[in-house]
């Protein structure tokens, strides 16, 4: 769309909602979790946790590669089926307002339910979001589907399965991996889909990323 990327008022404001939210979560969570914590000098070996988690990281991978297939240039779909940066603008404050909204209930259920329960969710919720991308461009179905708040599901349930499992001494360095293997899927999807892009149509791309969104189902259902 030849608007995009103009500083249009709604874009502005809608991005430095989401940025002020993550800013307010990462000072909450650090008031609320920063401590002084007796630490016992143990040598712990990493290789059994790591072997542990391993289907979590390939799940975080496969996930977000497919995720990419419409996360990394969502901005400029958006623009276009909706005609007007204002438009997209709109559609990213929602998803803002929708993630600010559920966050307190989506960690309390995380809490109540076993934690595989936030994995498997969040890994259905991608799967019928890219399908709803490949199947139509109505725009309240496409509003609906980005605005579902997946990325928070699944990183509630996937750090809390991490501080369960794995000891203290441990945690911060499975906790770096586990991001990893998400920027690392992203970065990778984001790369594909640039390639696909020069040869197929969106709807197209977004099916092929459904596909991997359900493998990630598939390797993210059993328990951890």
């Amino acid at each position: 769309s030849g608007d995009y990327g103009s500083a249009h008022p709604s874009v502005i404001l809608s991005f430095l909602l989401t940025a002020s939210i993550g800013v307010f979560a990462v000072v909450g969570y650090m008031g609320a979790t920063e401590r002084s914590v007796l630490r016992v000098d143990e040598d712990l070996d990493f290789a059994p946790y790591f072997w542990k988690l391993s289907r979590l990281f390939i799940t975080t991978f496969i996930l977000f590669t497919g995720y990419m297939f419409f996360l990394s240039f969502s901005p400029i779909y958006l623009t276009e089926i909706t005609g007007s940066t204002y438009g997209m603008g709109l559609i990213v404050l929602l998803s803002g307002i929708v993630h600010a909204l559920v966050a307190p209930y989506a960690g309390r259920l995380v809490d109540t339910y076993p934690r595989e329960m936030a994995i498997r969710a969040a890994s259905i919720l991608v799967f019928v979001s890219m399908v709803i991308y490949s199947v139509t461009q109505n725009i309240y179905l496409v509003t609906l589907a980005f605005v579902l708040p997946i990325f928070m599901t699944y990183f509630l349930g996937a750090r809390s399965i991490v501080a369960d499992i794995v000891p203290y001494q441990l945690r911060a360095r499975t906790m770096g991996l586990l991001t990893s293997f998400c920027l690392l899927g992203s970065g990778f999807g984001s790369i594909l889909v640039g390639e696909l892009l020069l040869h197929f149509e969106y709807q197209s791309v977004f099916r092929i990323g459904a596909v991997l969104t359900l493998m990630a189902v598939a390797t993210g259902w059993k328990r951890f």
